[in-house]
């Protein structure tokens, strides 16, 4: 009996789907209820990690998403009271992005929730095969953040 070939779609179409089942088994969605969405959580973690320096458009480009999600995100933010816009020094038509003393203690009441898909990870791989697995996402990333390819 002859092997049949698989159609190269098929073999790509099969690596999304591989893809999306570890994204969606490793992401932490919100809670029902939550003060703020996976999304504003996911800002609020960069804004902190930038300690004061992010601006809209290096969180829109840090997140993989548009500048007017970002810009309504961050309203969202703003309204929530979790974080301040500051004035830039280098360029007055713009801000940095920092948070307040509610969005750092947001920030440390979810963390754990949504920490807790990585440390599943981390106990099911072990350390040296995550750190590896993290790795190459981190340089796939870094390889698709032109999106010009």
């Amino acid at each position: 009996m002859e092997k049949k070939e698989i159609p190269e779609w098929i073999r790509h179409m099969e690596m999304i789907e591989s893809i999306r089942l570890f994204s969606n088994l490793y992401t932490q969605k919100t809670p029902k209820g939550a003060f703020c969405t996976a999304q504003e959580v996911d800002a609020l973690f960069r804004i902190e990690l930038g300690h004061g320096s992010l601006s809209p458009y290096e969180l829109s480009i840090q997140m993989g998403v548009s500048k007017p999600l970002v810009s309504r995100l961050l309203e969202g933010l703003t309204e929530k009271a979790l974080i301040e816009k500051k004035a830039s020094e280098s360029d007055r038509r713009s801000y940095r992005l920092d948070l307040t003393v509610k969005g750092r203690e947001t920030l440390e009441s979810t963390y754990y929730y949504f920490i807790e898909p990585l440390e599943r990870l981390e106990k099911k791989l072990g350390k040296d095969q995550c750190s590896e697995l993290l790795r190459l996402i981190a340089l796939a990333n870094t390889k698709n953040d032109s999106k010009q390819d």
